[in-house]
């Protein structure tokens, strides 16, 4: 509306946008964990069993409302001209504000005891960050998730910083990049719920790994072939779809990993998915401004070469820790359920 104050409206609402990131993932990693608990407790299933299920309803659920927003934001300037813009803004706005008020209908899952409530005390954004450092820096199964994080960061700025535009706007045209970034989140949320059905079945790790592979070869194509080679639709669907797949494992697989991994921590294990790939998305894009497209590729494959020999460790890590019985939690997870608990003046919430 005020072209002066432009750089600075973009500022605010980047910062406006890290706080409101570094706020809901570790509640959502909460929350994520003790529905799991709840849901393993009442169906009588194992908490990784129902880790996955969730993390394949929340990946596809979110995953198709990018698309949705993303369509939108494709379509909508296209149909309604020079006052496109205004009308997203002000659309997103209202998206925003009813996400927040839908937020107060949310089950408190408080409410209810289980063996692990003392992880849901409120914490301030400093000891959640604290605890965050903490948890990287003393469990290595949490330092051994860095190369995945910086795999998909490194990965989503390369897609972003060089595809969408050497290729996708270049080839085909500026418009095909809204239709093309669609498609690659639409993937990912169709690849959602069997690839968290896999992870159950195979555990997490196989599978984080092949999303892993999927970026590799995302990259390693991008640095192969000149942009003029893939510049057709269906090469460019298909490399789409390829690193949705990728991120598919990232939102699902890869974050049920970590409730699996941090039952006890589980604040602080969300806050270093949005720590470690916030740092390599930023790092991601300085490098797109600064380096040459081959540089920014070779650094995607590498890191994702280093992600799965790294997943596959930290699983064993894990596996590790149950036969040592030094979590109690984890232990808990191999003996029967036990009945839940309620607090005598809360009613049934589920």
């Amino acid at each position: 509306l005020i072209p002066s104050l432009q750089w600075f409206a973009i500022c605010i609402g980047a910062c406006l946008g890290g706080i409101g990131a570094g706020v809901l993932w570790p509640a959502q990693g909460a929350y994520y964990s003790q529905a799991a608990q709840l849901l393993a407790e009442l169906g009588q299933k194992e908490r990784h069993e129902t880790n996955a299920m969730l993390g394949g309803y929340f990946a596809s659920c979110y995953l198709s409302g990018e698309v949705a927003m993303k369509l939108l934001s494709s379509i909508i300037p296209t149909y309604t001209g020079n006052a496109g813009i205004k009308i997203l803004f002000i659309f997103f706005t209202i998206v925003a504000c009813a996400s927040a008020f839908a937020m107060s209908f949310v089950d408190d899952l408080q409410k209810i005891k289980t063996i692990n409530q003392e992880q849901l005390e409120d914490k301030s954004l400093g000891a959640t960050a604290f605890s965050a450092i903490k948890l990287l820096l003393k469990d290595p199964k949490c330092t051994l998730m860095i190369p995945f994080n910086f795999a998909f960061g490194l990965g989503a700025s390369y897609i972003n910083g060089y595809f969408f535009s050497a290729v996708v706007s270049n080839e085909l045209s500026t418009n095909a990049i809204g239709y093309i970034s669609a498609t690659v989140v639409l993937s990912a949320a169709i690849f959602a719920m069997p690839l968290s059905r896999l992870g159950a079945i195979l555990e997490q790790a196989p599978v984080v790994a092949f999303g892993a592979i999927c970026i590799f070869i995302f990259a390693i194509i991008n640095l192969i072939f000149s942009s003029a080679s893939l510049g057709s639709w269906p090469i460019i669907i298909a490399m789409a779809i390829l690193f949705g797949a990728g991120r598919s494992t990232w939102e699902g697989n890869f974050k049920a990993t970590f409730a699996d991994y941090f039952p006890n921590d589980v604040k602080a294990a969300f806050a270093n998915v949005q720590l470690q790939s916030g740092l390599a998305t930023a790092l991601g894009f300085i490098l797109v401004l600064a380096a040459p497209p081959v540089v920014v590729g070779c650094c995607v494959a590498g890191t994702c070469i280093l992600a799965v020999f790294a997943q596959l460790l930290a699983h064993r890590l894990y596996k590790a820790s149950i036969l040592r019985n030094d979590d109690p939690l984890l232990f808990h997870e191999h003996e029967p359920p036990r009945p839940l608990q309620r607090n005598n003046d809360d009613s049934d919430i589920i």
